[in-house]
């Protein structure tokens, strides 16, 4: 028997960020991820530059994650995640976040720009969205910015069917 190398099929892959340019002074919600038939998340965030990344030596952009409890309409009640329902190993202007209860996953540096970042999402069972938030700290130089929700372990599987099935 062949090795088998598909993951495709046991991955619901989805946008969670619309490629764009995000400008400094301005607050930018992703699109809502709905958890429901998947029991993890991972968030997988790719930073460009565009003109004037210099400033980004005193300033940052924050990457945050909120989540969201259903209701009868869509979405209710937006939180901060706090620090242990985000898997990470990114470190930030002020060190490490696994302290702090502010959704902070990362902190976008001048070094940061042309990486791409993960953050996984624990959750906890009371909330079925979730979503990324992006700020700055002062007021950064415009970037440019996308990011794919990755949602693993269905509960059917597979999840993508093979053409002609």
């Amino acid at each position: 028997m062949g090795v088998k190398r598909d993951g495709m099929s046991g991955f619901g892959f989805y946008t969670a960020f619309v490629p764009q340019d995000i400008v400094g002074g301005s607050t930018y919600n992703g699109d809502t991820i709905d958890l429901q038939g998947y029991n993890t998340c991972t968030f997988a965030v790719i930073f460009g530059s565009t003109a004037g990344s210099a400033a980004f030596t005193a300033q940052y952009w924050n990457v945050r994650l909120e989540h969201g409890l259903a209701s009868a309409t869509g979405v209710s009640a937006w939180s901060d995640v706090t620090a242990v329902n985000i898997l990470h190993s990114v470190y930030g202007s002020a060190g490490a976040y696994s302290a702090l209860t502010s959704g902070i996953c990362m902190s976008i540096l001048l070094a940061n720009i042309g990486s791409t970042l993960a953050v996984g999402y624990v959750g906890d069972v009371k909330h079925r969205y979730v979503r990324m938030v992006f700020s700055d700290t002062g007021t950064c130089s415009t970037a440019s910015v996308a990011a794919v929700a990755i949602l693993g372990a269905p509960g059917q599987w597979p999840v993508i069917e093979p053409v002609g099935h």
